[in-house]
């Protein structure tokens, strides 16, 4: 019979994994170990994995998890244990004495005075019968320089300190049980969702910039999976899509405020006007091109003006404000900036971008204002704004081939929780690529949101596609944060 795929043996492991537990490998221990049990499954110092069959208690768990942090579950006979509660470990060379778990897994020691010999390529033993122990022929001994052998033996320990290791491991469990469990809730299990539910809010930003910009929100959210727009109210094509939105009232449509204006040829000013904001203001008359010449220049009450002129213009437009977010970054520059917002936000009851769950993303796309900003979740939740566990903004950064294979990537690996993730979607017109340098990334948005392959992921891994809107109603029946 061949050789089952447990038995295959271990990929040799690196030198710094040998020296971790000094002269033994980590997975010198057990014979029939998973293929590649070392690098892929990333096992602590001291620990090895090895047939539950073959350990030297009862109940140690399937599959190995925190606080072992391995990324992948061991096969469901396997189970991750200590070193010391598996015996004396010994090395010997090919033919010496042999115990339980007699298997080769270093790299070739040569003999220095022998001849290189020749290693065979083939890992795997040929399939072969069965033979009876009477029939079975000796097996012949193996060239001085092969493999070394690595033996682990059972041998009998103390019933005293064998109960006392077996206990140790059990409480280990508990607590380790009782850690996740205690855990904080995420945002999606306060907001409704069932524990370990994973929700999107699949978002389109700069809708009103451009005609293409309309065009690429629409197609996405009537033909793809997009979720929710927010819109730049300062900009020229506004308009269309207010007169789209009086026709489909339902459309999740925030506001993308905007402080900014950063393109070339085609430029706007502050919804307020330059005499009430002129720190906004940069020498063409136009919002700044980038966010440091905002925070260089407008002070927190300037930006509070125009935050009020642009909310206000979409309720003259009657435009449904879902939530509030920012263009750039710019409200998250700095803490003054942010507390303006967030005034805004509350006194109006709108829901504002605010991330206060895990932030898997945030903590590595902007640490620091995830870090300053944290001490305003409470005060937002408890004022009936919903909060989101993370946000990823990453996207604009792709490469336009690879917008939907990344896509599909990130939702594959999405922690539970509410994620809102950006993009900038867009149907290119003629003008377009005079407009910005992002013309085919904001084309390659559109398609990976209109691609038949990411509905489907959504849906095979129960991903639910929320908006700001079903936020909001979720938070007005959630309970408040102690």
């Amino acid at each position: 019979m061949s050789k089952s795929r447990l038995e295959r043996g271990c990929a040799a492991p690196s030198t710094r994994q040998r020296r971790s537990i000094g002269e033994l490998s980590v997975c010198a221990a057990i014979s029939r170990l998973p293929t590649k049990c070392v690098s892929p499954y990333r096992l602590p110092p001291n620990k090895v994995c090895v047939p539950l069959s073959l350990a030297p208690i009862a109940c140690l768990p399937t599959k190995c998890v925190s606080p072992y942090r391995l990324p992948l579950s061991l096969p469901f006979d396997y189970a991750c244990v200590p070193l010391f509660l598996i015996g004396p470990v010994s090395i010997s060379k090919p033919g010496g004495d042999k115990g339980i778990g007699d298997t080769g897994i270093f790299p070739p020691t040569r003999d220095p005075n022998a001849a290189s010999p020749h290693v065979p390529k083939r890992r795997f033993a040929p399939q072969t019968t069965r033979a009876s122990a009477a029939t079975r022929e000796p097996r012949s001994p193996p060239a001085p320089s092969t493999l070394v052998r690595v033996t682990a033996y059972m041998t009998p320990m103390h019933s005293f300190t064998r109960c006392l290791m077996a206990l140790l491991v059990v409480l280990s469990g508990i607590l380790v049980a009782a850690s996740a469990s205690s855990a904080a809730p995420t945002f999606a299990e306060r907001l409704g969702w069932k524990p370990g539910s994973v929700v999107v809010v699949l978002h389109v930003d700069d809708v009103g910039m451009s005609h293409s910009s309309n065009l690429g929100a629409v197609e996405s959210m009537e033909q793809g999976v997009a979720s929710s727009c927010a819109v730049m109210m300062p900009c020229a094509w506004v308009s269309e899509f207010a007169a789209y939105l009086k026709l489909h009232p339902t459309v999740d449509s925030g506001l993308h405020l905007t402080l900014t204006s950063e393109w070339v040829p085609y430029r706007w000013g502050p919804v307020a006007g330059k005499s009430q904001v002129p720190g906004l203001v940069d020498p063409e008359g136009c919002l700044w091109r980038n966010v440091a010449g905002v925070v260089a220049k407008a002070s927190p009450d300037e930006i509070e003006r125009e935050i009020r002129a642009q909310v206000e213009r979409a309720e003259t437009m009657g435009i449904p404000i879902t939530h509030l977010d920012s263009h750039m970054g710019t409200l998250f520059a700095r803490a003054d900036y942010f507390e303006r917002f967030a005034r805004v936000g509350l006194e109006k009851k709108i829901p504002i971008l605010a991330v206060g769950g895990h932030g898997t993303y945030t903590k590595q796309e902007n640490p620091t204002a995830t870090d300053e900003l944290r001490g305003w979740i409470p005060k937002l939740w408890n004022a009936g704004l919903p909060i989101l566990d993370d946000l990823h903004t990453g996207s604009y950064g792709w490469k336009p081939s690879e917008k939907t294979e990344r896509l599909l990537a990130l939702l594959k690996e999405l922690k539970p929780g509410v994620t809102e993730i950006l993009f900038h979607a867009s149907r290119p017109t003629e003008d377009f690529p005079v407009i910005t340098g992002s013309s085919e990334s904001r084309r390659a948005d559109l398609g990976a949101l209109t691609e038949p392959k990411v509905k489907a992921l959504l849906q095979e891994r129960g991903i639910e596609v929320t908006t700001w809107r079903e936020l909001k109603r979720r938070r007005e029946h959630a309970a408040p944060l102690e």
